[in-house]
């Protein structure tokens, strides 16, 4: 009885492990699309600032997806 009951926590646990990776990959996958239609619309010239901003903003949320996704398959 009790090795059941181990098995069905480590079983939760990764299930929740597994939900948690793919709500991290559901949002950075979000963020990058966002990332991506803003630097479209920004300007080259004018909006430079702005432009290193986002992008700073879309290598980090490329580099969240890696991760999440490289955590998933370890699971």
């Amino acid at each position: 009885m009790k090795i059941s009951i181990s098995n069905a926590k480590m079983m939760f646990s990764k299930a929740v492990q597994a939900a948690q990776c793919r709500l991290e990959i559901a949002r950075a996958v979000m963020v990058c699309t966002i990332s991506v239609v803003r630097l479209k619309r920004l300007h080259p010239v004018r909006h430079a600032v702005k432009r290193e901003n986002v992008c700073y903003s879309l290598r980090a949320s490329l580099l969240d997806l890696q991760l999440a996704t490289e955590k998933l398959k370890s699971i």
